[in-house]
């Protein structure tokens, strides 16, 4: 549990979506076990996880979920801050935080390999329509939108945009809203399907524009197809945009800084207007992106766990 609220005594099955958390916390468990480390682990609600636990553990080191070292510091104690990825088998494992706040980000794409199959495998859950939320059945070939900039929207008060952006989610709607009026194009901005109520501030800017609509149904995967350009602040759909061979324009940070075309709020139109991508890079992005990530059901990638003598 993410918010606070009442802990259930009993910790029932655990639901299909959350089968990679366990499944992670299983293989991390395995590894250090089979180096011979004693592994203890700790469940509770996340809001109930202190700093003093990790004090009171007395362990080596600590795997602690979903924070970072700005908002979860630990001083004298060795912490690991881990995450789950847009792609839900694929995990982050860092000293420092997770995707644009980890030691790792950006990922420089020249120590990637072009020619590994790792985008082609990822790439296939677009065309599969699979992703972290359940999507829509896709329409393919007979999407009724076409030749569109496309941004979808991110939930406001994420934690990836409160510490990886210092532009809000409505400031780079607005940017893009200026941008599509000023060059006549149209702009679809798609809800974020989990939090509809926060969506109604960015759903209002949308009806001042007149190149501009506001859709909630329809899967991802649909309208990046046929999308000219993505715009994102630093969500997980601009990872799926680089799966997908599409221009990215972003206005926050994110692990994939360094293949995108970065914007702000002053050079904004031009970066639309001249953005573009490099098939090659982001296939070694990719690539660079999975050696670096751990895979839930990958015991092998769990072999560069730090050791407790080389953290």
């Amino acid at each position: 549990m993410f918010k606070k609220g009442h802990v259930p005594d009993v910790v029932g099955p655990t639901p299909y979506h959350r089968l990679p958390f366990e499944n992670f916390v299983n293989q991390v468990v395995e590894e250090y076990s089979f180096r011979g480390d004693q592994v203890k682990v700790i469940q509770k609600a996340l809001w109930q996880f202190t700093p003093q636990d990790v004090i009171d553990a007395g362990a080596d080191i600590t795997f602690v979920p979903h924070k970072e070292q700005h908002n979860f510091s630990v001083p004298g104690k060795k912490v690991l801050y881990w995450m789950q990825m847009v792609i839900p088998e694929y995990f982050s494992v860092d000293k420092k935080g997770w995707l644009a706040g980890a030691t790792y980000a950006p990922i420089d794409p020249k120590d990637g390999d072009e020619n590994s199959h790792d985008f082609d495998l990822l790439s296939g859950r677009s065309k599969a329509n699979i992703s972290k939320f359940d999507q829509p059945k896709r329409m393919y070939e007979n999407f009724p939108h076409k030749d569109y900039i496309l941004f979808p929207c991110q939930i406001p008060h994420d934690e990836t945009l409160k510490y990886h952006s210092k532009i809000s989610v409505a400031q780079a709607l607005n940017c893009v809203i200026q941008y599509c009026e000023l060059n006549n194009k149209k702009l679809i901005v798609k809800g974020h399907p989990v939090n509809p109520d926060s969506m109604e501030p960015l759903k209002k800017l949308c009806l001042t524009s007149s190149v501009t609509e506001y859709i909630t149904q329809g899967s991802i995967f649909d309208f990046i197809e046929h999308a000219n350009l993505v715009c994102v602040v630093n969500s997980g759909t601009g990872f799926e945009s680089i799966l997908m061979n599409k221009p990215v324009v972003m206005f926050g940070n994110a692990e994939y800084d360094k293949v995108v075309n970065k914007a702000n709020l002053d050079n904004f139109m031009e970066v639309m207007a001249t953005a573009s991508y490099d098939a090659t890079q982001y296939r070694k992005f990719v690539n660079r992106w999975t050696t670096i990530m751990y895979k839930s059901d990958d015991p092998i990638s769990f072999r560069k766990l730090p050791s407790l003598t080389s953290f």
